[in-house]
């Protein structure tokens, strides 16, 4: 919970109409002990899911060793008690660790012989909140652009500032989907998918810069 002010003194008072004290914003349901992979929730391990009611561990858990970004759309905190917390109603989301691959796929090992790991919590990007649209000065070049974005069959066009050396994507759950690599021109063509939804790709190019966009597939 985010909120500003003087917390009530008494355990009994409620929070929604102490004097001096506002809610901002709040992540999850009060109250709730969400459950792990298992349905249990006595060690305290568990996280908010993709499967309703999402608090028993049904479908993926994504507030467990997940990073999460809150969507452009969302122009305001939650204030109001809810029913149910569903994370990917208000939140992108995507494991916060996974391995690093080659050209070809393959997982690329240290010198211990163990996967290299790396935090990908950038893969998700960043945007301006719709509620506070920056000025026409303050916008930033743009290096890599996408269209048609949303798509209707899946098929896109990625443009970046120099030649792409790699495309890698993945579901709106985080989840590993394809790659595409390209070595020639600055601009790629490729199909996401068949499914519909979000995808997210993690676009390097040759100049070394990565960037990561959000694309929907209608």
């Amino acid at each position: 919970m985010l909120a500003k002010g003087v917390l009530p003194t008494t355990s009994t008072a409620n929070v929604n109409t102490a004097a001096g004290f506002q809610i901002i914003d709040v992540f999850g349901k009060v109250g709730q002990n969400p459950a792990n992979e298992t349905g249990s929730s006595a060690n305290n391990d568990g996280g908010w899911s993709t499967g309703f009611p999402h608090n028993t561990g049904l479908g993926v858990i994504v507030t467990s060793d997940h990073s999460l970004i809150r969507k452009s759309t969302v122009l305001k905190g939650v204030t109001a008690a809810v029913s149910f917390f569903d994370p990917l109603l208000e939140y992108d989301s995507i494991p916060a660790v996974t391995y690093v691959i080659d050209a070809n796929g393959d997982t690329l090992s240290g010198a211990s012989g163990n996967p290299i790991l790396f935090g990908n919590w950038f893969s998700l990007g960043t945007h301006n909140c719709a509620c506070n649209n920056l000025g026409a000065n303050e916008n930033e070049k743009e290096e890599v652009v996408i269209y048609p974005n949303p798509s209707l069959d899946g098929f896109i066009a990625v443009k970046g500032a120099s030649s792409i050396k790699e495309i890698q994507i993945y579901n709106a759950l985080g989840q590993y989907v394809g790659k595409a690599v390209h070595n020639a021109a600055a601009t790629m063509t490729l199909k996401l998918g068949n499914d519909r939804g979000v995808y997210i790709l993690r676009i390097t190019q040759n100049d070394g810069s990565v960037s990561s966009k959000r694309v929907v597939v209608k």
